[in-house]
């Protein structure tokens, strides 16, 4: 074969990887749920009430606001949250809120 058909080849072929993989992140991968300042208890109980194979709970410390974007969805338990301003408008940006 000739250089530019296996130019071609590697193309097509990373073109079928990435769209596999964009399909995998964007229909059929967990869904990940993201639990901001939950105590470990409670997050046990839902941790084992958990059936579903598809869903991933995650525990994510109220300091760490800058990651929520990466979850589908986000529960808080504003129970002793203190925030500052700053970190109220950033989980708001993070999660598409804008900056109201």
């Amino acid at each position: 074969m000739k250089k530019k058909e296996w130019i071609i080849i590697g193309l097509g072929t990373s073109l079928l990887i990435g769209g596999g993989w964009w399909s995998w992140n964007r229909w059929f991968s967990p869904t990940r749920i993201a639990f901001v300042n939950y105590q470990a208890i409670v997050l046990g109980e839902i941790a084992k009430s958990n059936q579903n194979a598809s869903i991933r709970i995650f525990d994510v410390p109220a300091d760490e606001v800058e990651h929520l974007d990466r979850y589908d969805m986000v529960f808080f338990n504003s129970m002793g949250l203190t925030w500052t301003e700053e970190q109220r408008k950033d989980a708001a940006m993070k999660l598409g809120k804008g900056s109201d």
